[in-house]
């Protein structure tokens, strides 16, 4: 039981930060000469990119750990020992 409090703690701090760090990198200011989309540059449209998609991932990990009490932990475990074998 203490291993899906902290799973879900982390889950939901990951969150947290992922937030955090896309609304940090949508207030600084955007730069004309260098614009794409929304005048943000190619590297900065690739960094939230990838930090919607933390985001996604771990808010979604959040919101199933508060919904599916400890299943999610055997879930998490099982895809990722699927996956990476080491050794």
């Amino acid at each position: 039981m203490k291993k899906v409090v902290i799973f879900r703690i982390y889950y939901l701090l990951a969150s947290l930060q992922a937030l955090w760090a896309l609304v940090t990198l949508l207030r600084i200011p955007p730069d004309p000469k260098n614009a794409i989309l929304l005048g943000y540059s190619a590297p900065r449209l690739a960094l939230l990119a990838a930090v919607l998609a933390i985001l996604g991932v771990f808010g979604w990990l959040a919101w199933r750990s508060l919904r599916d009490r400890p299943r999610h932990v055997e879930d998490v475990r099982r895809i990722l020992l699927e996956h990476h074998r080491w050794g």
